[in-house]
């Protein structure tokens, strides 16, 4: 997933490889005591330390894949894109979701945009890609709130799930699918789907095995859920400050965020915060935060809108202790100066999306510079030969590395 969630392990620039084997205090970071463990609590405006991360740092067999153009497959933009060994699956705001294989060539249609059967509609469906039994799951909350569509990659094979859930009426987020049979769930906290459960886990057959009976104390419903080197980690969506480990069916505090700032998603005021904080691997965490700069009210639509400062970035360090501020990643991939920063996908592939027309003006903008290497130059030269500024959106892709 794109955002993503769309959320594997990765080569860390020295200072943080030095910092792994001992464990030098950090202002930011308290350990607090939580059901008998001692559990990180970040303080997120107490982070001095500051390091660079280049994108070769993180990733490995780094390629571009040109998405065939079509007129069946063509598309403008995409909501969710998973990357496997075998084929790429799209999931786009207009198009439905589309099929490619592992070289970008176009195979099919997995699920048109539509009504009726098979088909999909909310341009937010989030899809998780069952890679090893080639199977795609997706939500569609505009047409199905409490079912699931399960579409057989190779077989092309429909059928709709119903989701068990006891906790009040509620509409769906994401699901993880496990060993082919079970359905991890967290819901959607929406004003005409109330729940109490935002986290559940049922069979594909149907069958409830158990869900988590517990708002926030913030009163927040929805959950994300991310899956990291076949770990799951839960969070609370908007304003939950708490990573959990998903453990023998129940949650473990992982990390925690903190500040003593209002948070803004339910104090619209000025100088209230927001922050949020996934996983990349079991030891480390991408984190950032923001302060609100003005809130004004906005009669339209009976509620206040905020501005934002600019988003301040960090890296938490599980086993050093360390939280360190790592401004933008920095690209030497292209080279330039624009930073880069790949959307991490549940198998581990980073992956950054790009339009043609801007990925021809990028290499235009960037090849003269004096600072370009040779093998830069060459990346740049093939695309201002081989792009075409009508082609499919384009994907950089790559594996994260391993310490």
């Amino acid at each position: 997933m794109l955002r993503i969630v769309k959320f594997l392990s990765v080569c860390l620039v020295s200072v943080f490889l030095i910092s792994s084997c001992s464990s030098p205090s950090d202002i930011a970071v308290e350990y607090v005591e939580v059901k008998g463990n001692k559990i990180p609590k970040i303080h997120v405006e107490k982070i001095q330390d500051q390091t660079e991360i280049k994108l070769t740092d993180w990733y490995e067999d780094i390629r571009l894949i040109p998405l065939e153009s079509t007129e069946e497959s063509l598309f403008s933009y995409p909501s969710q894109i998973f990357v496997g060994l075998e084929y790429i699956v799209v999931s786009t705001f207009k198009s439905g979701i589309l099929l490619f294989d592992a070289n970008g060539g176009f195979i099919r249609i997995l699920a048109p945009r539509g009504k009726g059967p098979g088909e999909v509609k909310d341009a937010n469906r989030n899809i998780f890609v069952d890679d090893k039994n080639h199977q795609l799951y997706v939500t569609d909350m505009y047409l199905h709130p409490r079912k699931i569509l399960r579409i057989g990659i190779k077989t092309g094979i429909i059928k709709y799930i119903d989701l068990k859930n006891t906790g009040g009426e509620f509409a769906i987020r994401e699901i993880v699918v496990r060993d082919d049979s079970l359905m991890i769930c967290t819901t959607m906290q929406y004003s005409n789907f109330p729940s109490e459960s935002p986290l559940f886990c049922q069979t594909t057959s149907g069958n409830l095995l158990w869900e988590l009976n517990k708002v926030h104390p913030l009163g927040l419903q929805a959950g994300g859920i991310n899956l990291v080197d076949e770990k799951l980690y839960f969070y609370y969506l908007y304003a939950g400050d708490t990573i959990f480990g998903l453990e023998n069916n129940s949650l473990k505090p992982i990390v925690i965020l903190n500040s003593n700032r209002e948070r803004a998603e339910y104090k619209k005021e000025k100088g209230s915060i927001r922050m949020k904080l996934v996983p990349l691997t079991e030891n480390l965490f991408k984190g950032s935060f923001s302060l609100v700069t003005d809130a004004v009210n906005d009669d339209r639509y009976g509620r206040k809108k905020v501005r934002m400062a600019p988003w301040k970035d960090f890296i938490f360090n599980r086993k050093s202790g360390k939280a360190q501020l790592i401004g933008k990643i920095k690209d030497d991939y292209w080279g330039g100066g624009d930073p880069i920063y790949m959307g991490i996908d549940q198998n581990g592939v980073g992956i950054e999306t790009y339009q043609a027309i801007e990925l021809l003006e990028m290499a235009d903008s960037v090849i003269n510079l004096p600072e370009i290497s040779k093998k830069q130059k060459s990346r740049l030269e093939q695309i201002l030969q081989t792009v075409d500024e009508n082609d499919n959106p384009y994907l950089l892709v790559g594996k994260l590395k391993e310490l």
